[in-house]
């Protein structure tokens, strides 16, 4: 709670999250995005969304920030 108290004073915030394209990823994203992130980027290995992971990618994008996603292992 008390992380996610100072997360949400971050206005501006920009946001790296590894496994970022699963389910968890994406609802943590949104959430970022919601509380004033600017720039949430996805990391994952793949690239590539499940199709379970398609209607929080649709609310996310619905959010002001920019969203990227990069290939990579973190």
């Amino acid at each position: 709670p008390e992380l996610c108290a100072r997360l949400a004073a971050q206005r501006g915030l920009s946001a790296s999250l590894g496994g970022g394209l699963g389910g968890l990823g994406l609802l943590t994203g949104r959430w970022l995005a919601s509380q004033g992130a600017t720039l949430v980027v996805l990391v994952s290995r793949s690239g590539c969304m499940a199709h379970s992971g398609a209607f929080e990618w649709s609310l996310l994008e619905q959010t002001l920030a920019e969203v990227q996603i990069q290939c990579g292992d973190v």
